[in-house]
């Protein structure tokens, strides 16, 4: 049991992005690892940085892309097609997580939904018995990470939020290491910046959802609010999103949709 452990932190605190193996590769690297040391995956939000992680993780041979959840059904056919590839056989798929969720056979799940979903997967996956990756910033207000944080621990799961930068690269390790090390002595003042080769999104219009978005729970616990999108891409952008409050791990219930049906 400790060897297992062991196995799934390496594996949380080494999700990358990447390449996945073809097909052949990963039977190949998953022959040599025990079943017991398989840790059985589901994947929760599969646009852009989702489908990312989902390529990282299955880069380890002791993954098992076991399940892929997204509300958008374009993104849900992507990631069936991704896994299928990669691991020889079709993942099950769900639109909603909650029936992710209900996988007795699941150890863990990553979570790259939008910021205003981090919150609830998160916590009824550990209420689940299940270890949690969750996609940066951590929760949409200061309560919901409190809530968060609560769970893992009422729970004793293992999770990981996605900072890949912090992850994966030594050089912002090292500097706080500096920092900490007080070599620099006392430090006035820290100026930030970030270069971004994003485009801006503008200003389009107001416009009906996608059809293949179930957009009523795609709000979820924020209140309704029209959709734009934008020809250059792609996102479904979504003005003025503030989720309810969640205070406490007992307050994390599902909420009913801003039309009135609970979702």
């Amino acid at each position: 049991m400790a060897n297992q452990d062991t196995t799934r932190r390496t594996f949380l605190n080494s999700a990358a992005a990447g390449l996945a193996v073809t097909a052949s590769q990963y039977r190949s690297l998953a022959a040599t690892t025990a079943p017991s040391d398989r840790i059985r995956t589901g994947f929760i939000g599969l646009n852009g940085m989702g489908t990312g992680r989902l390529n990282g993780f299955m880069k380890h041979a002791d993954v098992i892309a076991a399940a892929v959840c997204d509300l958008d059904q374009r993104h849900l056919d992507r990631a069936v097609a991704i896994v299928e590839k990669a691991q020889g056989q079709k993942p099950a798929a769900f639109r909603d997580y909650r029936r992710l969720l209900e996988m007795k056979d699941l150890d863990a799940v990553m979570i790259a939904t939008p910021d205003h979903w981090h919150a609830l997967p998160m916590i009824q996956a550990c209420q689940a018995g299940k270890d949690v990756f969750v996609e940066k910033p951590l929760s949409y207000s200061i309560g919901e990470g409190r809530a968060m944080a609560e769970a893992a621990k009422k729970h004793s799961r293992v999770t990981q939020m996605g900072n890949h930068i912090h992850n994966d690269l030594p050089n912002y390790r090292r500097v706080v290491e500096i920092v900490q090390s007080g070599m620099l002595g006392k430090i006035q003042r820290v100026y930030c910046a970030m270069n971004s080769g994003d485009r801006p999104l503008g200003k389009p219009a107001d416009s009906a959802p996608p059809p293949e978005l179930d957009y009523d729970f795609w709000l979820g616990p924020a209140p309704n609010a029209p959709t734009t999108r934008t020809a250059a891409t792609s996102h479904t952008v979504i003005s003025g999103i503030i989720p309810a409050a969640i205070s406490s791990t007992s307050g994390a219930t599902m909420p009913t949709s801003p039309t009135g049906r609970s979702i």
